[in-house]
């Protein structure tokens, strides 16, 4: 049930990026975004309904997806009823479009409100499948390389979970990156943190880049993880849609 009612909203949403863009305006962006997660999740949805009587979890996580699915199908009838072209022409015809266009300014902001709200939700949903897929391993038809790839993310990702406990002898190491980044006389672009695997290298540059100094230096920042079979299209789509919420 809740693969088909998804199904249904991509091709929505796929027909709004496709034949309203103008319209969108600065929405564009979040609504991609919302397409492209519920995309990545539809393929797991039926393995997820299969199970979900076995698991309450599961199952909540199914009936998220199910209920996000119809706010956003209803956000965009809304959208649809107040945005689509006007058909009158002549004055009166003009008249009710420079009425319409503002009595929509209000609209249009709750509407956005509502999609920024959606696309938080998605966040977290997804977050969720990411955890659920390494928890079952389920794809459909055999290991992909863009499953291979996205399990190699989220298992590097998850060495940022390390207890602060049981880092040692990362403090000195910090320091001297975040020297390297400061260092206003150095013309360096890059700097780049290599060893041997298990020595929380990925850890050390997220301490790095949340470290308030180095944050307040730049004025744009991004967290982007490269899998060892990346795909440009989603890296620059994370980087932008990153960049676009500090604007």
């Amino acid at each position: 049930m809740a693969e088909s009612v998804v199904g249904f909203l991509i091709k929505q949403l796929s027909t709004l990026l496709s034949q309203e863009s103008t319209l969108l305006g600065g929405l564009r962006p979040d609504v991609q975004f919302i397409k492209d997660e519920l995309g990545s999740m539809k393929a797991f949805l039926r393995q997820a309904e299969a199970k979900e009587d076995d698991d309450s979890e599961l199952q909540e996580w199914v009936k998220q997806v199910r209920e996000v699915a119809y706010d956003t199908e209803d956000v965009l009838d809304d959208f649809a009823f107040r945005f689509a072209p006007a058909d009158a022409d002549g004055f009166f015809g003009r008249v009710g479009k420079i009425y319409k266009s503002t009595k929509n300014l209000k609209a249009r902001h709750r509407i956005s409100l509502e999609i920024k709200d959606i696309k938080a939700r998605v966040v977290e949903i997804s977050a969720r499948h990411q955890r659920y897929q390494l928890l079952y391993g389920t794809q459909e038809r055999g290991p992909s390389s863009s499953h291979v790839a996205n399990t190699y993310c989220d298992i590097r990702d998850q060495a940022l979970l390390i207890e602060e406990a049981k880092l040692v002898g990362i403090d000195q190491p910090k320091k001297e990156l975040i020297s390297k980044i400061l260092d206003d006389h150095s013309r360096l672009k890059l700097v780049s943190v290599v060893g041997m695997g298990g020595l929380v290298k990925t850890t050390l540059a997220k301490k790095v880049y949340d470290d308030a100094a180095v944050k307040k230096q730049f004025q744009s920042h991004a967290w982007i993880t490269v899998s060892q079979n990346f795909q440009f299209k989603v890296i620059i789509r994370n980087l932008i849609q990153q960049l676009y919420d500090e604007i």
